[in-house]
């Protein structure tokens, strides 16, 4: 009798691991897919783009400096290659990454591999809402920042402090972003130099117009168009970069 209750405990624990694991993997795998930008992932005149085994690389006629993007979680990192290709045509080289289960949180160094295979003078690391959060844990994590130049939230906060770093943050939001925690936001300027933090908030904009993924659960509709909120954050990234 002991040892059929033992087997019917060891089965129960068994069936509920499994359950536990399919749903795990059935979260993991509903997403963000990317919409309309077939035309931004292309090479054209001025923006060569490849695939890489990191992601993508968006490679423009600039030789000196260059971003490095987390996608926010659970989208299709292919959503950020409007805004992407824009810096690239600019001059700033963009590598798009494409993390685990498209969650930054598994491959929070993904960054510093790719500092390492190409040559800039200035480097930059930037992410969208959860990518932004873990660009920062990066910087936190780094012993030595200057690889860095800059910082670059889109509709993101730091959650640790990495003022000591005195890392230059650029910190970019719509005004009718219905998902961005903003009492984080508040508690993250705390965490940064605040002699080398800015913030531009984009009228208008909302939390998924970073990209091209569609309408996110919980958002507020934006007020401008994508293409609007793209072109404003090129503009306030290449003014952060140049000065």
């Amino acid at each position: 009798m002991k040892n059929k209750k033992k087997l019917r405990i060891a089965a129960i624990i068994i069936a509920v691991f499994v359950v536990l694991t399919g749903s795990v993997f059935i979260y993991l795998g509903i997403y963000y897919k990317a919409e309309n930008v077939d035309l931004y992932m292309a090479s054209n005149d001025s923006v060569n783009v490849t695939r890489t085994d990191y992601g993508y690389f968006f490679d423009g006629s600039g030789t000196d400096n260059a971003i490095i993007f987390y996608p926010g979680a659970k989208v299709d990192e292919k959503a950020y290659a409007p805004v992407l290709s824009k810096l690239a045509s600019e001059g700033i080289d963009c590598f798009l990454v494409s993390m685990p289960f498209h969650m930054a949180i598994f491959d929070v160094d993904k960054a510093q591999e790719i500092v390492s295979q190409y040559d800039y003078n200035k480097w930059y690391i930037a992410g969208h809402s959860m990518g932004g959060a873990m660009a920062a844990q990066l910087v936190s994590q780094l012993k030595d920042t200057q690889n860095f130049a800059g910082l670059i939230f889109f509709a993101a906060y730091t959650a640790k402090d990495i003022s000591d770093t005195h890392i230059p943050v650029l910190s970019l939001y719509g005004d009718n972003d219905g998902v961005l925690n903003m009492d984080k936001v508040e508690k993250g300027r705390k965490l940064v130099d605040s002699d080398k933090y800015s913030e531009v908030v984009i009228k208008g904009g909302n939390h998924a117009g970073f990209a091209s993924y569609g309408r996110q659960k919980g958002d507020n509709e934006a007020t401008i168009t994508k293409e609007e909120q793209w072109n404003q954050t090129v503009s306030a990234v290449k003014e952060f970069i140049n000065r």
